[in-house]
């Protein structure tokens, strides 16, 4: 048996539905679901010869296994098993017990693990989503009314490892190929839309084995660890069944099931079939993460049991289903230590220069940039000021004269004449009206100095003096107000 490792990149956020429901919330799949996998390359590689193309994509020859994040150590990870739990209130640094192959301890109160991916380092990966809210649009192009739904996606950068069985080596040449040729695929939903977009290159070796890496196991206790959903039969009514038996997965007459060790989950969905545009059969299955522990009194013919798990368990082996682990070395112990450093970050790509190109634009958006820095520092000085002048009780009126002259006079020779002319008191006593009225305001001592003196200085020293003397004759009058309040 041959296989192909392809590494799945997201351009685009993806929608990896749970169900095919069309109606309610949407949640989305932390991974890619074999299925999908199957639909892309079906329609990307499906040859003319009907005997050929039921064998690749209908018979099972060609099984497309579920896409899993990729870990920190550059390998696939491993759905968390729902036999590590946590003692409730506990760090996340701190070790998780092993159910299934230690005891559960009597003092401690136990929370199950379910969410995230382990790695190779038993690191934990939480897949993240971006939800976005959508209404459905009726046949005349306009929005339906009541048909308000959230789609949950996984967002855009996100990479996956997908490996692809082959009885024949030839059939995977063909889906290499057909990758090379293109490696632009869509998944999920709202495809027409602008979800769905990933890059799959085929890998022209092994990844690390990372999680999925096995080890020699317990004498008596045989474990398997589901990768994906295990669709299973009962082999005297052919009906789907969640009693796994010994023989489908390669152990002798000597091995039973044991539910005391186990720990299961089951969904049940519908999947939808775009050819025929109608949902299939349901399924029944066991979901990725579940442990299954079989107990017996022989030794385990590991050769039998690895060409059983390697030609995958159950049914719909071709979507995805049916990938197992036996002995991983991530559950070979009771206690399972987390590492209490962070996990290493993939060096940063390199950003794309956002830079305008030169020209009228270039310069224009310069322009207000600057303009919005010179505003920021005329406010900062104006706030420096706004302590000295708000104890000075000069009415509203005089703040809003003082307004007007700087907004009349923006350079600052013009603005300090114009000041001195209207605020510095003359020396002889014969001004007359609003300006000796302003005058007589501004001749107030402040701090020793006159109130009139005091603010030309300030516009003096400032580098941006007729923004900050609008500034501050608004926020003083604003003080003042919130003081007399």
């Amino acid at each position: 048996m041959s296989h192909l490792w392809i590494d799945i990149e997201l351009e685009s956020d993806v929608a990896l539905t749970v169900t095919s429901a069309t109606v309610g919330g949407h949640s989305s799949h932390g991974h890619i679901p074999g299925g999908a996998l199957l639909g892309v390359l079906a329609a990307r590689a499906y040859p003319g010869d009907r005997e050929t193309a039921f064998r690749r994509f209908h018979s099972g020859a060609l099984r497309f296994g579920p896409g899993l994040p990729v870990g920190a150590d550059g390998g696939p990870t491993l759905p968390m098993p729902l036999a590590l739990h946590a003692p409730k209130g506990a760090a996340e640094s701190e070790p998780l017990y092993n159910l299934a192959r230690g005891e559960r301890p009597e003092s401690i109160q136990l929370v199950q693990r379910r969410a995230g991916f382990l790695d190779g380092q038993a690191r934990i990966t939480l897949p993240t989503f971006r939800a976005s809210m959508r209404t459905a649009i009726g046949a005349e192009g306009r929005a339906r009314e009541g048909f308000l739904y959230t789609v949950s996606a996984v967002p855009a950068g996100t990479r996956f490892l997908a490996r692809i069985d082959a009885d024949r080596p030839q059939d995977l040449d063909a889906i290499r190929q057909a990758l090379k040729t293109d490696p632009a695929i869509r998944l999920g939903r709202s495809r027409s839309a602008e979800l769905g977009k990933a890059l799959a290159h085929p890998l022209d070796s092994d990844p690390p084995p990372g999680a999925l890496k096995t080890g020699a196991g317990t004498p008596g206790l045989a474990l398997f660890a589901c990768v994906s959903d295990l669709a299973l039969r009962n082999p005297d009514t052919g009906q789907p069944s969640f009693d796994p038996v010994a023989a489908d997965f390669g152990l002798s007459e000597g091995w039973k099931f044991s539910p005391g060790r186990s720990f299961l989950r089951t969904r049940t969905w519908s999947p939808f079939n775009g050819k025929r545009m109608r949902p299939d059969m349901e399924r029944q299955v066991i979901v990725a993460g579940s442990v299954l522990c079989f107990e017996g009194d022989c030794e385990v013919d590991t050769d039998r049991v690895g060409a059983a798990v390697d030609a995958g368990i159950g049914c719909h082996l071709a979507e995805g289903c049916g990938r197992l682990i036996h002995e991983p070395v991530l559950l070979a112990e009771p206690r399972l230590r987390m590492p209490s450093e962070e996990a290493p970050k993939a060096p940063p790509k390199e950003a794309p220069s956002h830079e305008a190109p030169p020209g009228e634009l270039r310069e224009w958006l310069e322009a207000r940039e600057a303009e919005h820095q010179a505003a920021d520092a005329a406010f900062a000085e104006a706030l420096k000021h706004v302590r000295t002048f708000a104890p000075s009780r000069l009415p509203a009126a005089q703040w809003g004269e003082v307004r007007r002259l700087a907004r009349l006079h923006r350079g600052r020779d013009e603005l300090v004449a114009a000041l001195n002319e209207n605020l510095i008191p003359p020396e002889d006593s014969k001004a007359r009206g609003s300006i000796r009225q302003l005058r007589k305001c501004w001749g107030k001592r402040l701090r020793g100095e006159k109130a009139g003196e005091t603010l030309v200085a300030a516009v003096k020293a400032s580098d941006h003096p007729a923004t900050m003397l609008e500034l501050l004759a608004v926020h003083v009058v604003r003080a003042q107000r919130k003081e007399e309040s």
